[in-house]
């Protein structure tokens, strides 16, 4: 239905077997929030049938929505069963009935994935469904914060890689041994994750004679560090097992490109989640435009 040249935001489009001519005009129209124009006919009208056949074919199908956003109808439907769209629901014929705000979520689910990945979008997307919009964008802002830690994290690596004595780098200038607590606490890397490197190989580290405890000397802390940001960005240990054998042979420029690559590739999850982060924004909009019509119309 047009209203004052506008789609009414209550008109729904139906998954009917229809063609796709103007789904990208209404993503478009979604993210850039200008007036949308779409002529469609209303059950029941008297228009002729011919008519009514052309105009239906430009309402979109499920298969033009996966296609405009490069995913599947499947996954529309996954997105149903898991939660993370409203419910959707089914026209006289059988058939699903989208709204915008469905299209809205399906298209900031695709953009936030890059960035953030489904597990968390997952419970984000839920506390938006729940209404929990504040909720959803705390779990967003804790995942950024990770993310400059991560960077962070990098920084100090390549920071250490460029000192010219590596040997003898500690983290706080001191020279002796420590704990794998201490280690823990200096390095912000769970003791889990160094006793799981351990047994991959990664580190060799010694004992205490006195306790059995095992204890790292300076150079094994920068060791840390390295691992600790390789695997932010590298997921296979063979990988950083690689790297840490080009250290290990004074191969150090090797692993200051391999630590520069990790940086660059945090940069680049930085701007994936940057233009998540936009779509959402757009998301809220739109629930917050429904929210309020629907108190106007109670009114």
């Amino acid at each position: 239905m047009i209203m004052d040249g506008k789609v009414d935001p209550k008109k729904r489009w139906h998954d009917g077997k229809f063609g796709s001519g103007n789904l990208s005009v209404a993503l478009e129209a979604l993210l850039s929030r200008q007036p949308l124009r779409i002529t469609l006919i209303q059950a029941g009208s008297n228009a002729p049938c011919g008519q009514q056949r052309r105009e239906s074919r430009l309402e979109p199908r499920p298969i033009d929505i996966a296609r405009q956003l490069g995913i599947s109808t499947a996954a529309l439907r996954h997105y149903e069963v898991w939660g993370i769209v409203p419910p959707v629901p089914r026209g006289p014929n059988g058939y699903r009935v989208y709204s915008q705000t469905h299209i809205a979520y399906f298209t900031c689910i695709r953009a936030m994935n890059e960035g953030f990945g489904m597990p968390l979008l997952g419970k984000a997307m839920r506390k938006m469904v729940a209404g929990e919009i504040d909720g959803a964008l705390w779990l967003v802002s804790e995942a950024q914060a990770r993310l400059v830690r991560d960077k962070q994290a990098a920084e100090q690596t390549i920071e250490l890689l460029d000192t010219a004595e590596l040997d003898q780098v500690d983290t706080r200038g001191r020279r002796r041994w420590m704990t794998i607590g201490e280690v823990s606490r200096e390095t912000s890397v769970p003791a889990s994750a160094i006793r799981h490197w351990e047994q991959a190989g990664l580190l060799s580290v010694s004992r205490s004679e006195d306790n059995g405890y095992r204890r790292f000397s300076p150079p094994q802390v920068r060791r840390i560090l390295i691992i600790a940001t390789l695997r932010k960005a590298v997921r296979s240990l063979d990988t950083i097992g690689k790297v840490m054998r080009e250290l290990d042979r004074n191969n150090v420029e090797q692993a200051r490109k391999i630590a520069r690559d990790s940086l660059q590739f945090l940069h680049r999850k930085n701007r994936d989640q940057m233009r998540g982060i936009h779509h959402l924004h757009r998301l809220v909009e739109l629930i917050q435009a429904d929210a309020e019509q629907e108190r106007g119309t109670e009114k």
